[in-house]
């Protein structure tokens, strides 16, 4: 089956158009569970707080993928080097995102406040719902036509799905050892996981570039 020129570029545009409406979409779900993780964070977890500035970096990342799809659209022939370079400025937000983390983890440290379980285990649990449906969303329509920006945005739902998993094992454990353990351990072990956000976030920054 061979599409006219005129057909091919209907089809193309209702593509792109779909596109944009998808990214929007999960954009709009990154972004609730940015603004829930940190919400909770700043009462409970720097942990937390570091997970929502990661969900806010990649709702970012989600909205930036409906200006490269309208680029893309504008422009075909230049379509490799439209997402080549899309990529890298999606890269570019990782990155920023690492340094409110950091801040945020020094003042936890001079403050000397440490977790709250109970918090943790609910942000950990709305995030793992929210990040799970971006990623079943974009993960089916990948499904259906293979888009290197769209497998950008897939690698950062992932990875927000593994890390709310963390985040709520960490609340439970947290909870289950709370009596045991003194408060600057839990501290410790709560920043320590931000530290490891920020080693993974810069990890996964580094691997989109280099795949492109």
């Amino acid at each position: 089956l061979v599409l006219c020129p005129a057909s091919r570029s209907i089809h193309t545009v209702c593509i792109g158009r779909c596109e944009k409406i998808l990214y929007r979409f999960v954009g709009i779900l990154a972004l609730i569970a940015g603004i829930i993780e940190i919400m909770l964070g700043y009462m409970a977890s720097a942990f937390a707080l570091s997970e929502g500035v990661h969900s806010l970096a990649d709702s970012a990342a989600d909205f930036y993928g409906t200006r490269i799809a309208r680029k893309v659209g504008k422009n075909r022939k230049e379509e490799r080097s439209i997402r080549k370079s899309g990529s890298r400025v999606i890269a570019t937000m990782l990155v920023l995102a690492v340094f409110p983390i950091l801040w945020e983890m020094w003042q936890r440290y001079q403050g000397s406040s440490s977790p709250i379980a109970t918090i943790m285990i609910l942000a950990g649990f709305i995030a793992v719902i929210i990040n799970l449906s971006r990623y079943a969303i974009l993960e089916q329509a990948q499904g259906r036509s293979f888009i290197s920006t769209r497998e950008d945005l897939i690698d950062h739902a992932k990875t927000d799905v593994v890390h709310g998993f963390y985040l709520l094992g960490a609340g439970m454990i947290f909870y289950l050892f709370g009596g045991v353990w003194q408060e600057t351990t839990m501290l410790y072990i709560d920043l320590a996981l931000s530290f490891g956000v920020v080693c993974y976030i810069l990890w996964r920054a580094w691997k989109i570039v280099a795949r492109h």
